[in-house]
C-alpha cells in the first residue's frame, strides 16, 4: 500500500531539511525534529558469507542512543570541548532512494532511504565517504513530522573515520 502524494512530499522534505540542519552544524535545531521516545542505532556490520545472513550484529552498536543520550551527544558536539570537531568538519548528507510505507498507526510511516555521507576534515586532500541505508519511523505530532526511530545500516564493515562525532 502506498502513501498519498502529500505525505510523500512532506516526508521527503523532512529528510532534506534534516540533512541541511546536520550539514550546517545546527544539531540543536535537529534535536527539535526528534520525538521524546526516539531510538537511534548504528549496529556494527561484519563481512560474512551469504548463507550466514547480512552481517548486521544485533547486539553490538557504534551508537545506541535514546533522547537523553542524543541530547548529551549534541551538547558535547556543540561545546568548546569538542576537540574532534574543532575546526568543524564540512559535511554533506546526500539522501536518495526514499521509499515510504504506511504503518498500522495512522500517524506514523516507515521510511527507507540511502545516504552518501561526504566529510572533509581540516586541510586533508581527500574526503571521508560513508554509504548507508536508513530505516526510519516518522511520527506526525502537532502538525509536523518527527523522527521516532532510526536504524543506520552502514555498508562498511571497517570504519576508516577518525571519529564518529557526526550524526548520520
Amino acid at each position: 500500500m502506498d502513501v498519498d502524494d502529500r505525505t510523500y512530499r512532506e516526508v521527503t522534505e523532512f529528510l532534506y531539511r534534516e540533512a541541511e540542519l546536520l550539514d550546517q552544524g545546527r544539531a540543536s535545531e535537529w534535536m527539535n525534529l526528534l520525538t521524546e521516545d526516539i531510538r537511534y542505532k548504528i549496529p556494527v556490520r561484519i563481512s560474512k558469507e551469504k548463507v550466514s545472513g547480512p552481517g548486521i550484529l544485533e547486539d553490538s552498536f557504534y551508537i545506541d542512543d535514546d533522547r537523553r543520550a542524543l541530547d548529551i551527544r549534541v551538547r558535547k558536539l556543540l561545546s568548546e570541548y569538542s576537540w574532534s570537531e574543532d575546526p568543524p568538519s564540512r559535511a554533506k548528507h546526500l539522501v536518495t532512494n526514499i521509499l515510504i510505507e504506511p504503518t498500522k498507526k495512522s500517524n506514523e510511516v516507515k521510511v527507507r532511504s540511502y545516504v552518501l555521507f561526504v566529510r572533509y576534515r581540516l586541510d586533508k586532500l581527500y574526503s571521508e565517504q560513508l554509504s548507508y541505508a536508513r530505516n526510519d519511523v516518522l511520527r506526525r505530532a502537532d502538525g509536523s513530522w518527527k523522527l521516532a526511530d532510526r536504524l543506520v545500516l552502514l555498508d562498511h564493515s571497517v570504519l576508516m573515520s577518525e571519529n564518529i562525532t557526526i550524526l548520520y
